[in-house]
């Protein structure tokens, strides 16, 4: 087991804060935001581009074969996620 510190409670942040503690892991999320902020726009986070939204196909014309191939691995890993959820 180890101590983990992420930097980032948006999406991607507590998507492997809990992948990490589900491992074993001794997790502590640190946020420049003391409470979650309703004001907060989202330019920058993770789920701000394309909502979210996973698309290879689309993303293969600007991003690559390889940012294509990605985005097919992490769509196959969602049904476990939200299933481990």
């Amino acid at each position: 087991m180890a101590a983990i510190a992420i930097a980032g409670a948006g999406l991607a942040g507590r998507l492997l804060a809990w992948a990490l503690a589900r491992a074993g892991h001794q997790v502590e999320v640190f946020d420049a935001s003391p409470v979650p902020d309703p004001t907060f726009d989202a330019h920058g986070a993770a789920a701000f581009s394309a909502a979210g939204m996973l698309s290879p196909l689309a993303e293969q014309e600007q991003g690559g074969a390889e940012i294509a191939a990605l985005g097919w691995r992490s769509l196959a890993l969602w049904p476990r996620i939200v299933a481990a959820l």
